[in-house]
């Protein structure tokens, strides 16, 4: 169904952009070009089986039996004997399926769409069997945690981080905002820990610099719309300019609007909101109001979710941060600049403001935040801090994202 609904979108798209010009029945020559530019952009995405991780992190998540009906109530206590004992025989259930998620997620390519040349018919992945894994990973780091196993709990949350940045890989929108889904609730953790678990400096060192390295291999956003311009677009103009489908149109000028508009993608999608908001009113594409508001509906969820994410992820590496430095030099740094040797600059900067996230020493303590998707800084007083939230969607709506306060 949801394959069908994609087809029906572009397609209409496609209509749209055209208007009602259908003067020619074939263009062969157009045709060879576009298929010329999407070998050579699926030679660019497709990655070898041997080389391509996500077959084997596929291969475990689908391995792994349905959780418990105990293991996923709002109740759920690993601290709890009985809880505990019924997600040890889980656990012990599913080693194997485990192991070889862990094995997959050390690679480095990831690809869990192998088949862009189908076009509007491509694989979307099996999201089910890797949200499985999300919660069976975010449980067994519970169940550490409450055991006193901080360095354990903390590999086990970094290992769901893994698992979102190798979605974020994957050339479709709807797996970008999944890779954010997967990835927010192990970052809360992480924070949380930071600021509540007295972390030794080797536990700090580990959220930082497996977070810093973690985040330098994520996949661009621009990496999504690539794909559905070539897969739900380009690939099917090619078909119907050949004369394979029905569909008539005058597609040279079909063709030089998406690539327009492909281009108007690029600039937007910078990961920069407080640029990409302002971009947005200037020096559209000269496209039908209603295609770019249809375009919009995916657009400003997805820069949203990102840079949300983006704020999370800063918020923590930074936190991490600030503690580490208390506990080498038994104070906290006057300003983030201080954290210059621990945290790089990029990490340090609110994706919100494009300044750096916003630090104040309050007595013996500090806030720590970003002033949030209203980009006015309201002094973290009126805002929960974020690791009491159950997931990122939720930090949208608060007027500043608090990473740490008093």
């Amino acid at each position: 169904m949801r394959k069908s609904c994609l087809v029906l979108i572009f397609a209409t798209v496609i209509f749209l952009v055209s208007g009602s010009g259908c003067s020619k029945r074939t263009d062969p020559e157009l045709a060879r070009e576009i298929r010329q530019n999407v070998q050579a952009w699926l030679s660019k995405v497709r990655i070898p089986d041997s080389e391509n991780g996500a077959i084997i992190v596929m291969k475990g998540a689908k391995s792994l039996t349905e959780l418990p009906e105990q293991l996923t109530t709002d109740d759920f206590d690993p601290g709890k004997k009985s809880d505990a004992i019924i997600l040890r025989e889980y656990l012990a259930k599913n080693e194997d399926a485990l192991q070889t998620i862990d094995k997959g997620l050390s690679f480095e390519k990831f690809a869990y769409t192998t088949d862009f040349e189908k076009g509007a018919s491509a694989t979307i992945p099996e999201f089910k069997p890797l949200f499985r894994a999300r919660v069976v990973f975010l449980l067994k780091g519970d169940l550490a945690l409450s055991e006193g196993r901080t360095a354990d709990a903390l590999v086990e949350y970094l290992s769901v981080v893994r698992l979102g940045t190798s979605l974020s890989h994957n050339e479709l929108m709807i797996t970008w905002n999944t890779s954010c889904a997967i990835s927010d609730a192990a970052l809360m953790r992480i924070g949380k820990s930071c600021n509540t678990s007295q972390l030794r400096e080797e536990d700090l060192a580990l959220v930082i610099d497996r977070l810093r390295d973690l985040y330098g291999k994520r996949g661009q956003l621009v990496q999504p719309t690539d794909a559905e311009h070539y897969a739900f677009w380009i690939i099917p103009l090619a078909k119907a300019a050949a004369g394979e489908t029905n569909f008539k149109s005058d597609y040279r000028s079909d063709h030089k609007s998406m690539r327009e508009f492909q281009k108007y993608y690029e600039r937007i999608y910078s990961e920069k909101l407080h640029k990409s908001l302002q971009e947005l009113g200037d020096d559209k594409p000269d496209i039908e109001f209603h295609v770019k508001g249809l375009h919009s509906k995916a657009l400003f969820p997805a820069l949203m979710k990102t840079t949300v994410l983006k704020a999370l992820w800063h918020g923590t590496v930074t936190v991490a941060g600030v503690h580490m430095f208390r506990v080498k030099n038994g104070k906290l740094p006057v300003d983030l600049s201080e954290l210059k040797s621990i945290v790089p600059q990029d990490l340090r900067v609110d994706p919100f403001s494009g300044k750096h996230l916003v630090y104040r020493i309050d007595g013996d303590d500090f806030y720590l935040y970003s002033i949030g998707s209203d980009m006015l800084d309201d002094a973290g007083r009126g805002s929960p801090p974020v690791y009491g939230q159950k997931h990122a969607y939720e930090l949208e709506a608060l007027k500043d994202i608090v990473f740490h306060k008093p």
